[in-house]
């Protein structure tokens, strides 16, 4: 529901001649966030009970999705509208 819209407007916004390296930059920053996580939530695992960290952390993406949703909406939606080709 999330992946392939933004994924969408980034491939309109960007233009062809940096398409690649925007990309590949794009999916590099994606992909260090893996391993960051794991080392952030494993240690937690320890100290807090499994359901306990699960909620907080859905609660956290919750605000932070509300958030950047309420503050942000028009600019995401614009993503990509302006560039036509």
């Amino acid at each position: 529901m999330v992946n392939v819209p933004l994924a969408t407007k980034l491939q309109k916004a960007v233009p062809n001649e940096v398409r690649a390296r925007f990309f590949s930059a794009f999916e590099t920053a994606l992909m260090i966030t893996i391993p960051l996580g794991m080392a952030i939530v494993g240690p937690l695992l320890d100290i807090v009970n499994v359901s306990t960290l699960i909620a907080t952390l859905v609660v956290i993406s919750l605000f932070v999705s509300v958030y950047y949703y309420t503050n942000f909406k028009e600019i995401i939606m614009r993503i990509g509208a302006e560039h036509k080709g």
